[in-house]
């Protein structure tokens, strides 16, 4: 996770690259934390103790490590994805302007 928010720049505060990482981090983090609750839902598992076991277990942190190895992966595959979008737009945009 330290890796993926590394690379942002740390000078400049108004960074769409910045924003677009964090953006897409956040999203990630929601989306499959949305995933592991509703599987532990249809379990009927009580879902505070669940997620505090994955968050906070007394032994190895294997599944908190996996978790956020997971969120920052797909955070990266959204954000490439984002980014070639949008600069295919600002490029069509330039385009319709000329």
């Amino acid at each position: 996770m330290v890796e993926f928010f590394s690379d942002l720049s740390k000078d400049n505060d108004q960074s769409f690259t910045a924003h677009l990482a964090i953006a897409c981090f956040l999203a990630a983090a929601h989306e499959l934390m949305y995933n592991y609750l509703k599987s532990a839902q249809g379990k009927q598992q009580d879902l505070l103790a669940y997620w505090n076991g994955i968050m906070e277990p007394e032994g190895a942190r294997d599944n908190r490590d996996h978790f956020f190895a997971q969120v920052v992966k797909r955070a990266i595959d959204v954000s490439g994805s984002l980014f070639y979008l949008l600069l295919a737009l600002s490029v069509l945009s330039v385009e319709e302007n000329e």
